[in-house]
Order: structure tokens, then C-alpha cells, then sequence
């Protein structure tokens, strides 16, 4: 999907967005200061926040590839995706228990960061790849969408035509 300005800038944009809001949380709603620690935490996190968007949209450009779309791509990837993110923040509820403060606040910034990049992964990039695609299969023109055709070109199936939408 790298070939793909479109699907590369919604994977970007969902991985500096969950560091963006992980940011957030981390400074406006847990009331900490930005030091040494929370910005250890976004450098580790930057990592983190890739995962689950490069999933989804590897598992999209597959399916399109295959004449599918969003649909089954989350059905393919959404319940791994889910499960590491519960797995991972399982984990980190360990460090909450903790009685060093760096290792509580390290385990709140990685559930916070692991839950907003679920959103994205699971909520947002879908969102954005149906808007597109059904964007682009009306701009198509009616007539490919109300012909019948093959698998890609039915607006029920919200694949827009496959890979013809530029995504």
C-alpha cells in the first residue's frame, strides 16, 4: 500500500493522531507535566500506535486486491487487532499495581495509547476508507453503479469499483 499516497497518508495520519491524543491525555486529563517521562513514553508509543492502523490497511489493500473491500478486511483483521490491544493493556494493568510511580504511569499512558489506537484502527480508517470509496464510485457516474456489472461495482457492497478509486 506503500504505492499508495491515499492509504499511506490515512495510516500516517491515524498513527500521529493517536499520539496526538495520547499526548493529550497524558498532559490535559492526567494533569502531568510534559518531562522526561511522558516524553519517553511517546517516543516508545509512536511505535506502538503503528501496528493496528498497518493491519487494517494491509488487510484492505488484500481485499480489494481480491475484489473486496472494508467489510471483510475488518473481518479478516478486527478480532486480532482487538485481541492484542486487550492483551497488551492486560498487561500494562500490572503496572498499575505497581508502588514505583514511573512504572504506574508508564502502564496508564500504554493503555490510553493502546485504546486510542484501536479507535483509529478499527473506527476512524474504516470510516475514511468507505467515505472515499463511495465518494469516488459516485463520481464515477451513475451508470457503473446502476449496471449491475461484476463484484467491485455494486454501491451495496461499498467497494466503489476496487482499485480503481485510488486508495
Amino acid at each position: 500500500f506503500t504505492r499508495s499516497i491515499g492509504l499511506s497518508a490515512t495510516a500516517t495520519f491515524a498513527i500521529f493522531a493517536t499520539a496526538a491524543c495520547s499526548l493529550y491525555a497524558i498532559t490535559v486529563a492526567f494533569h502531568w507535566h510534559f518531562g522526561l517521562m511522558e516524553a519517553v513514553s511517546l517516543i516508545i508509543f509512536c511505535g506502538f500506535s503503528v501496528d493496528y492502523p498497518l493491519h487494517v490497511v494491509q488487510a484492505y489493500v488484500h481485499e480489494r486486491s481480491n475484489g473486496a473491500g472494508v467489510r471483510q478486511a475488518l473481518k479478516e483483521v478486527a478480532g486480532a487487532v482487538a485481541a492484542g490491544c486487550i492483551t497488551t493493556c492486560g498487561a500494562a494493568l500490572f503496572l498499575l499495581l505497581c508502588e514505583i510511580r514511573i512504572f504506574t504511569r508508564f502502564g496508564q499512558v500504554l493503555i490510553v495509547n493502546m485504546i486510542f489506537s484501536l479507535l483509529y484502527a478499527l473506527v476512524w480508517i474504516p470510516a475514511v476508507l468507505e467515505l472515499h470509496t463511495s465518494f469516488c464510485s459516485k463520481r464515477a457516474g451513475a451508470p457503473r453503479s446502476a449496471g449491475g456489472g461484476g463484484p467491485g461495482n455494486s454501491p451495496e457492497d461499498g467497494l466503489g469499483g476496487g482499485s480503481s478509486t485510488g486508495f
